[in-house]
């Protein structure tokens, strides 16, 4: 019985040359667990009462809900704060007759005009395409289209301007829109009172 510890040789030998192994052929499995900290923020935001500016459909009359001859504190609850404000001294020294409100609307300014005795919106003047007149008429709009809008209703500005007006009542009266045009195109429309010849 000499072939038992051989073959038991034969297999401690196998045993231990297996147990050997390179250390290079050990695969090491490393989990790493990454923690996640949530960190809950408030962040506090003021509201103020603003608006975006001027909307709503110009009329000789009125700019959106707004009509003329409005309180600068109605003007304010419904169109916010301006973005500038501007006195406009005609020259005749003291307080300035008229305060200009200026809002930045997308594709340009609106100016509300208010007349400083009255303290009271006394016109404005749109110059984007944003807002239109309750017909759709626009800035950037050809003279055709307001022409054929409002047809024989149409008159010629006073101060002789390549401009035309749309009174609320008799044809060149006031409240009115004034339409000014370039090139045969509306580049402005104006709302309330008549732009006056000088000394008028």
């Amino acid at each position: 019985m000499r072939r038992a510890p051989t073959l038991i040789a034969a297999v401690l030998a196998a045993l231990v040359i297996a147990g050997c192994g390179d250390d290079g052929d050990e695969t090491t499995t490393v989990t790493e667990t990454t923690e996640t900290s949530t960190t809950s923020s408030s962040t506090s935001t003021t509201t103020t009462e603003t608006s975006d500016g001027p909307s709503g459909e110009l009329s000789p009359s009125a700019i959106g809900v707004v009509e003329i001859g409005a309180a600068e504190d109605d003007v304010i609850e419904a169109f916010g704060e301006p973005h500038d404000r501007q006195a406009v001294d005609l020259g005749g020294g003291g307080v300035a007759p008229q305060e200009n409100w200026v809002y930045e609307l997308p594709g340009g300014d609106v100016t509300l005009k208010f007349d400083t005795g009255e303290q009271a919106l006394d016109s404005y003047d749109v110059y984007t395409s944003t807002l239109t007149t309750a017909e759709g008429i626009k800035v950037g709009d050809p003279e055709s289209l307001l022409e054929k809008t409002y047809g024989g209703d149409l008159t010629d500005s006073p101060i002789g301007l390549d401009s035309l007006v749309f009174s609320e009542g008799s044809p060149g009266t006031e409240p009115a829109l004034t339409f000014a045009l370039d090139n045969g195109k509306i580049i402005a429309i104006t709302g309330g009172s008549l732009v006056q010849p000088a000394g008028e």
